[in-house]
């Protein structure tokens, strides 16, 4: 309508999860004033519908795939450490006081972390987090993750004591930022993006070694 302002607003770090036959979007909104956490639904993958939600904070996150516990979605969530968060209708979420996953001064992952992606295996939730250690030239990204119980999302089974995935020196001067991670057929694939050069993926033979 003539006279009133038009609103843009930018999608990142966006987080799909299948959930009960449909799909369910964590993302930033990014505005020119402000940055939130939303959330959106869709039947298909390709039209989603916004609505007015109760998130537990304004960071990254995504909703554990097609599980309940105890009649209760669970969220991990986090762009420092990552917390679990618990709704009765994907809506009103209730943050957990403490975090599940925090930086570990001994190991890689001594720097914030942010979740990347969650799997649904048959022994529980695996959290793929991003490791952010600032530099002068560009942010250098390291990939960890962490087996939770089935039954219990906030019980924690295995952490790596390793990435499993590090920029290194091939990209060490590049902007990349990782994206996501997914299993296809058994096989993890992780993907990342690099600034001006686009999306790439790597892939590992098979999900099952990785939690063995």
């Amino acid at each position: 309508t003539a006279g009133k302002p038009v609103v843009s607003t930018a999608v990142e770090d966006f987080r799909i999860s299948s959930v009960k036959g449909s799909y369910v979007m964590l993302y930033k909104a990014i505005s020119e004033d402000s940055t939130r956490a939303a959330i959106a639904f869709s039947k298909d993958g390709y039209t989603w519908q916004t609505k007015p939600a109760k998130l537990p904070g304004h960071a990254t996150g995504m909703v554990i795939p097609d599980s309940t516990f105890q009649n209760r979605y669970g969220m991990y969530y986090g762009d420092t450490e990552v917390h679990l968060a618990f709704s009765p209708d994907l809506l009103t979420w209730e943050k957990q006081s403490a975090p599940v996953l925090a930086p570990r001064h001994q190991y890689f992952d001594r720097y914030p972390i942010e979740v990347v992606s969650v799997i649904k295996t048959s022994e529980g939730p695996l959290v793929m987090y991003a490791v952010k250690r600032q530099r002068r030239v560009a942010n250098h990204h390291a990939i960890g993750y962490a087996l939770f119980d089935r039954r219990n999302p906030g019980r924690l089974l295995y952490r790596t004591a390793a990435p499993l995935w590090d920029q290194g020196q091939l990209w060490e001067d590049e902007v990349v930022y990782p994206m996501g991670a997914a299993s296809l057929k058994e096989r993890l694939v992780l993907y990342f993006g690099s600034e001006g050069k686009g999306v790439y993926a790597v892939s590992f033979p098979s999900l099952k070694e990785i939690l063995e």
